[in-house]
């Protein structure tokens, strides 16, 4: 493993780095926080709150079953405020067994994407960004066409005053609940709130229809398709190092949001009602990309066994797609708990391969993936195929729970 060793200290390197929180969220501690304490603090999060976990127990069609870990890291080096033609992205993610030798998923991967410039751009997310929440910045887990129009929570308190004011049987009773409502509004706008004759607050019903508006015309820019293209250098390696490649390769990376309309419709008929109760739920793809890998195989052992190539590069074509929308939902109104469904699917073509790949049907892999997703983060899911580390096409059930910082 003869070029592991400086990679290594590269990827250390990133990780002391990505340790740091966003620009935004680094100015806001500069001003508040006074202790080393918080500052280190301060430091775990701005890592953690790019990671998703994903403790699982894994059970393979053919009876063998292991536990593990599943992860993803992605961590944007800009200010999340500003978005430009140029972005620098570090992803890393992967499946650690307690068994790797009965794992259906061997493949751990960690690189570096940097987009390079919008070939079709829409109206997206970002475009709105002054109505996100700045302070919380959700993009490791979130894609930014997933966000909502940012609304202060103190707002829904105030929503659940004005309702207590409209049933309330007294003017001593709506008096109450009007005045702990007007001190909340002046805090959240600096403004004052009023009641007319007829009992309605007119600022907040304005402030609703105005963020009804923005919330409209944020949905239907995100809606539209768009494509970019990006360039990106990283590892795969199984989780003892033993195979590992080098890649490094560009590819075309969009949505388009029409594709998915057979499956929405589907879905929509299935829970029975037409706008997805979690906004993670709403417009969630499809997610599409292709692209084309140079691929550095010399330090893959379980390809060298197969070829008896020693020092062996190759071109590699990939192409892929991520839908998310929501399935049903147990409960109303509230109280309800959405439950998600995701769809991944993965294909990766060796171009010229070798005799000995083709005769292990190697040369071409695929990967599927169906998740079905309860509102705390239980997750059951279905996988088949390989990715193109793994041994075997493998089919297999997990049962976990998915969480966040």
């Amino acid at each position: 493993m003869k070029h592991f060793e400086p990679f290594a200290w590269a990827l250390l390197a990133l990780g002391l780095l990505a340790l740091t929180p966003s620009p935004a969220l680094a100015q806001e501690e500069g001003e508040v926080e006074e202790s080393a304490t918080r500052a280190a603090f301060a430091k775990i999060f701005g890592f953690s709150r790019h990671l998703r976990l994903e403790p699982r127990a894994v059970s393979t069609t053919g009876g063998d079953s292991t536990v593990g870990l599943d992860f993803e890291y992605k961590r944007r080096f800009a200010d999340p405020a500003e978005r430009g033609d140029v972005d620098l992205y570090f992803e890393a993610s992967g499946f650690l067994a307690a068994d790797e030798a009965v794992s259906p998923e061997r493949q751990l991967e960690g690189k570096l994407r940097l987009h390079v410039i919008d070939l079709a751009s829409h109206k997206r997310a970002d475009d709105f960004q002054t109505f996100v929440d700045p302070e919380s910045d959700t993009s490791y887990r979130r894609l930014p066409e997933q966000r909502q129009i940012y609304q202060d929570p103190r707002l829904k308190q105030v929503r659940g005053l004005y309702r207590k004011y409209q049933i309330a049987d007294g003017d001593e009773e709506r008096r109450k609940f009007f005045n702990q409502a007007s001190l909340l509004w002046w805090e959240i706008t600096g403004e004052e709130l009023t009641e007319d004759d007829d009992g309605f607050w007119p600022e907040l019903d304005a402030y609703e229809g105005d963020w009804m508006e923005k919330e409209s015309e944020f949905r239907k820019g995100v809606s539209m398709p768009w494509f970019s293209l990006e360039v990106n250098a990283g590892i795969e390696t199984d989780q003892e190092f033993g195979d590992l490649q080098y890649v490094g390769g560009a590819r075309v990376y969009g949505k388009w949001a029409t594709l998915g309309v057979p499956v929405d419709f589907l879905l929509e008929a299935i829970r029975g009602y037409a706008v997805p109760r979690d906004y993670l739920n709403y417009q969630g793809g499809p997610y599409l990309w292709a692209g084309f890998d140079f691929v550095d195989a010399s330090e893959n052992e379980a390809r060298k066994a197969v070829t008896g190539n020693s020092d062996e590069t190759f071109g590699r074509f990939s192409a892929g797609a991520y839908y998310r929308n929501e399935l049903f939902s147990f409960g109303e109104g509230e109280e309800a708990e959405p439950v998600a469904l995701e769809l991944t699917w993965e294909f990766y073509a060796e171009l010229d391969a070798p005799s000995a790949i083709r005769a292990a049907d190697s040369d071409q892999t695929s990967f599927f993936k169906a998740a079905v997703i309860f509102e705390d983060g239980l997750f059951l899911e279905y996988k088949d195929g390989r990715k193109p580390l793994d041994l075997i096409n493998t089919s297999a059930v997990a049962l976990g729970w998915r969480f966040g910082f």
